[in-house]
């Protein structure tokens, strides 16, 4: 924004980072940016998310794809949260890509990234908190995100893909936990991070209900086959999408908001290798910011291998090979606007457009398109005292404030003030045209608006009276700044550093072209211990490296006059571990009872490459691998990293770890814990018999029940029955066992037992006790008269207790049957005989003859008549 005082004639030209205004104090917007993290609070506003990193990488993929691999390397040995998710991703892409069609061009990267993402683990969190912040600034990004690759293949992943999805837009879900965003329906809103969804509204409800999106999205895209959670049905959503909120309901324990994607929206674009593409630097001379009209000022563009010079009148431009000024002349007040593209010479980089560009005939810019911001000019036109303040200044720089008059005034006097107080006072006795004040900046002078200070300058006469006053404008002590030289990196070669290597640190930093001849001194730390001074060298050598060597180092740059000091990030430099900590894996996600189960102890070797296979990392190292089961051990360490069970039982369901170590002990690692758990092949069989109850005679049917699981419904099994621990029935395919007739000796304790035709699981029911239910009682033999005296009468009768059917009744003498069964419990004797005597037993039947007692036996003994 500019705009003029009144009675002024000095006309202001803003850009982005250098703001003038004619009053003093300068007003700044109040209003200030939110740089939060959306998923902090409690309850939390939808917003842009302006903090956001959302590089869509337009135009600058070829480059990244040049430089990714060098990062990643980087990233992998400082991020192990990065590295170990990778490795996994990477496994889980080797089993599956050979079932899996990608779009062409779709890289195996890409995949990978998309897995590491999905995995559950710590990755996806610390990855879109980073997200989330990397946004506040270019540099901010380059100096403070460690994952720069995992951001780059996602989103050329989700591109990829996109490009060949069908169809363009989803509809989806998300459900959050612990948040409730709140938004503004007249305002779009960004996620700020890659976004999980999912199709399916019940899966995204298990994520939790205190806030559930409603979304439409045409960016997101299917992910289910580079997920570790194909079930999910997820849907990633980019950062840098843009959506309407077309909905918002607030209830009394949830929040729901329904959102409808707009555009893609982002802030950056390509900011890793901007400096890779070429960075174009303009510089003034002499450095003001405000000049008189009529005055000349050469703008050189640095950068390139060969300089040239833009001569610029009113309404023409042409490039020169020598060096020339850059003349404002005043003219009519139309807008001028002219934008060329140098010819590609060897040096140069190609396309880099510089635009002459005019607001008025007073005010002329000059850009060099996006990789540098143009200088401004301002034109004094009617004014004849100004104060000039550098347009540019470097780190370090001392800073010249300038009291300048129109050519043709002299004076004996220069007074600066700063804030409306003197702040330099000079008084000669010769004309004096020009004075200069020197400002000193402290070291890496950072603009701050609220505490920089108003300036402005008088020309004196004599003492006290006024030839001149600058009072218009007042200037805030505000320059265009650039940064002497780049914070510097610590790198090291070899990389990775194995025992006895000769290891070399470079300490890596870029001055600013316009200042290339500046000399820069380099030291080294360990530890935060100084290990090389300061000089001109920017390496430091470690000779045969060993394990005491390991340590966190880094390096500080600093001028010759110590002006300026910039010290790197701390880099870990250590011995490259032999192998990564183990990943125990089961063959099957559902291990079935009687089935084989196969443990597999998976570890990376990064010494060689990061996608080495098992079997040459242990040729390589000699290997051992160990196996457990509940923290007791069920393999010892031998070669093999594959411990099976070849019949699984319930009762090896547990918690599973492997431990690998190296022949000599000298490494040892233990995998994270795997629980696995054994699905039941059948139930515990359990028995029941019918009729309910059992009555002796009666035909019982005892039934031995169980259930298959479904995985497994056509398993053939086989059935026992036992009856007080002793077979009753062998092994057979019928689940029942029938008595035909029970008699009260058949009961007991009953059992069955089921097992799998080849014997590889085998269960027994509960016992069950059956109690037979009696129908008649034991006869009892009586006789009458109880002392039987030859030739009279003897009764003899069976009497039973109970008669609930028919029975029949038969009479036995010594064994012999002396009367046959019929319905009478009656045997009678008219005239007994001593041949009588005997033992007399009865037997009582049911007429089925299922069921018969005999009596206890009865002697009887005839007495011989004593009247004979």
């Amino acid at each position: 924004m500019s705009y003029r005082k009144p009675g002024s004639s000095l006309i202001y030209v803003a850009i982005l980072i250098f703001t003038v205004s004619l009053t003093c104090p300068i007003k700044v917007d109040s209003k200030q940016v939110s740089k939060r993290n959306v998923f902090s609070t409690k309850e939390t506003v939808l917003d842009m998310a302006l903090s956001s990193y959302d590089d869509q990488y337009k135009g600058c993929s070829d480059v990244m794809e040049a430089e990714i691999p060098k990062l990643f390397q980087l990233e992998y040995s400082i991020n192990r949260e990065f590295a170990e998710s990778w490795d996994k991703a990477t496994y889980e892409w080797e089993d599956r890509k050979r079932h899996i069609r990608v779009p062409r061009g779709f890289k195996n990267e890409y995949a990978i990234a998309l897995f590491a993402y999905t995995i559950n683990g710590p990755l996806h969190k610390s990855f879109n908190e980073a997200v989330r912040e990397a946004g506040r600034s270019r540099e901010y990004y380059l100096k403070n995100f460690n994952f720069k690759v995992l951001h780059y293949y996602l989103t050329k992943a989700l591109q990829e893909l996109d490009a060949v999805e069908t169809p363009a837009c989803h509809r989806v879900f998300r459900g959050t936990r612990g948040v409730r965003f709140k938004s503004d329906t007249r305002k779009p809103i960004r996620f700020g991070q890659f976004t999980s969804s999912s199709v399916s509204d019940e899966s995204a409800l298990l994520f939790g209900e205190d806030t559930f999106f409603n979304i439409e999205t045409c960016y997101g895209v299917k992910i289910r086959n580079f997920s570790f959670f194909p079930g999910e049905e997820e849907v990633l959503i980019p950062p840098f999408e843009t959506f309407k909120v077309t909905q918002f309901t607030k209830e009394k324990e949830k929040n729901i908001i329904k959102l409808q994607s707009v555009e893609k929206s982002s802030f950056f674009n390509c900011e890793f290798v901007k400096g890779a593409q070429g960075q174009l630097v303009i510089s003034l001379t002499p450095n003001w910011s405000l000049i008189f009209q009529g005055e000349s000022i050469t703008m050189t563009c640095n950068g390139a291998s060969i300089t040239q010079e833009y001569v610029c009148g009113n309404y023409w431009c042409q490039t020169m090979n020598t060096i020339s000024d850059l003349k404002f002349r005043d003219s009519d007040d139309h807008a001028v606007s002219l934008t060329f593209t140098p010819r590609i010479e060897a040096g140069w980089i190609p396309d880099v457009p510089f635009t002459m560009e005019g607001r008025s005939s007073r005010g002329r810019s000059c850009q060099s398109g996006d990789y540098s911001l143009s200088p401004v000019i301002q034109l004094a036109e009617w004014n004849y005292l100004i104060l000039q303040v550098p347009h540019s200044v470097y780190e370090g720089d001392s800073v010249s404030l300038r009291c300048h008059c129109y050519p043709g005034y002299s004076a004996r006097g220069t007074i600066f003030y700063k804030d409306n107080e003197v702040d330099f006072f000079n008084w000669i006795e010769v004309s004096t045209i020009d004075m200069e004040l020197l400002v000193k900046l402290k070291r890496e002078y950072k603009v701050d608006r609220k505490s920089s200070k108003c300036h402005k300058c008088q020309l004196l006469d004599r003492p006290r009276v006024a030839l001149l006053d600058g009072t218009d404008p007042w200037l805030r002590l505000i320059f265009r700044q650039y940064e002497l030289f780049t914070y510097p990196e610590v790198s090291y070669q070899p990389n990775p550093v194995t025992k006895s290597d000769n290891v070399t640190l470079t300490c890596d930093t870029a001055l600013s072209p316009n200042r290339a001849d500046m000399e820069l001194q380099f030291a080294f730390f360990r530890n935060w211990q100084n290990v090389q001074e300061f000089g001109s060298s920017n390496k430091y050598q470690l000779w045969a490296f060993q394990l005491e060597d390991t340590g966190d180092f880094n390096c500080e740059v600093q001028t010759a006059t110590d002006s300026v000091r910039k010290k790197s990030r701390i880099r870990r430099i250590q011995i490259q571990e032999l192998f990564s900590f183990p990943q125990i894996k089961v063959n099957s996600q559902e291990v079935t009872e009687g089935a084989e189960m196969t443990l597999t102890c998976d570890t990376i070797s990064q010494y060689l490459t990061n996608l080495l296979t098992v079997n040459t990392r242990r040729k390589a190292y000699n290997l051992l691998f160990a196996f457990y089961s509940n923290e007791n051990m069920v393999q010892e360490f031998s070669s093999s990293n594959k411990y099976q069970v070849q019949s699984t039982q319930l009762e090896d369901s547990g918690n599973y770890t492997c431990e690998v170590r190296t022949s000599n002990y000298n490494v040892k690692k233990r995998s994270r814990i795997l629980y696995v758990q054994i699905i039941k092949l059948f139930s515990y069989p359990e028995i029941y018999y019918m009729p309910y109850p059992v009555k002796e005679g009666t035909e019982m049917t005892l039934t031995c029940d169980t259930a298959l699981s479904p995985h497994r419904a056509d398993t053939e099994l086989q059935f026992a029955f036992y009856r007080n621990g002793q077979i009753v029935q062998e092994l057979n395919s019928s689940n029942k066992y029938q008595i035909r007739s029970i008699q009260l000796e058949d009961a007991g304790d009953f059992t069955c037992e089921v097992e799998t035709a080849t014997n590889s699981v085998r269960k027994k029911s509960r016992m069950m006790y059956i109690q037979i239910q009696e129908l008649f009682s034991s006869p009892k033999m009586e006789v009458s008269p109880q002392e039987v005296t030859e030739g009279v009468e003897m009764t003899l009768t069976c009497d039973i207790l109970q008669y609930p059917t028919i029975l029949l009744i038969a009479f036995y003498r010594d064994g012999e049957m002396v009367k046959g069964f019929n319905s009478s419990n009656k045997y009678q004797i008219q005239s007994a005989q001593l041949e009588n005597s005997g033992n007399y037993t009865c037997e009582v039947r049911t007429s089925n003859h299922n069921v018969k007692k005999r009596s206890r036996v009865l002697c009887i003994q005839i007495q011989g008549d004593l009247a004979r």
